[in-house]
């Protein structure tokens, strides 16, 4: 009568004393328990075995800015989980990485139906800087990492026509998004030199 799924009250039986086999916490039986017999040769005589079924483990999951895992997921539109003795584990999503002295970490599941372990500490990965060309302003996207979002707007001497642009930085480390529309100013006619021995070759801003 032994196996991590299998529980009795067999211990300590005399002769014609009878004990339940069932499934141990943590399994779900399939069908009734079984009742034992103590011979009088000294071992336990019964029907069989009963047929006994891990449990999902769903509380404790692994957790956290960036952790990913694959204690849980959904195939078919069903929930698969791991089960009763089962292992699986938890690490840093695309886009992230370990802190100092942070590793993949194994998460088990208990007969309770809640999993042990300690999630990985994972840190935002930065984007790589955002080059769009003289035309625009990226300042605010720089030191920008994994899912934060910035602004792009006219640099100096362009005229923005419509709104500013929303970038996201993406798991890849590049920038998401489309720029806006910068329109060169004209200059003003107040800055052409003037004077009697000056001449403008051709019309500012032309």
């Amino acid at each position: 009568l032994t196996g991590v799924s299998i529980s009795h009250d067999c211990l300590g039986k005399a002769v014609d004393e009878t004990c339940i086999v069932a499934c141990a916490d943590g399994y779900t039986i399939s069908g009734d328990p079984f009742v034992y017999s103590c011979s009088s040769d000294g071992t336990y005589s019964g029907a069989g075995l009963p047929v006994c079924q891990p449990n999902p483990c769903t509380m404790g999951l692994p957790d956290g800015i960036g952790v990913t895992h694959n204690c849980s997921f959904v195939a078919d539109g069903i929930t698969v989980s791991v089960k009763t003795g089962g292992t699986c584990t938890a690490s840093c999503s695309p886009g992230y990485a370990y802190a100092a002295g942070s590793s993949p970490a194994t998460f088990a599941c208990q007969a309770t139906g809640e999993f042990s372990g300690q999630s990985p500490s994972c840190e935002a990965s930065p984007c790589a800087d955002l080059a769009l060309g003289q035309a625009f302003l990226t300042a605010a996207c720089q030191g920008r990492t994994t899912g934060q979002t910035c602004t792009v707007g006219c640099a100096d001497g362009w005229a923005l026509v419509g709104d500013l642009s929303i970038y996201t930085c993406t798991e890849s480390g590049l920038f998401a998004g489309e720029p806006p529309t910068c329109q060169a100013k004209p200059c003003s006619a107040d800055s052409v030199p003037i004077g009697a021995d000056l001449e403008a070759e051709e019309e500012c801003g032309s």
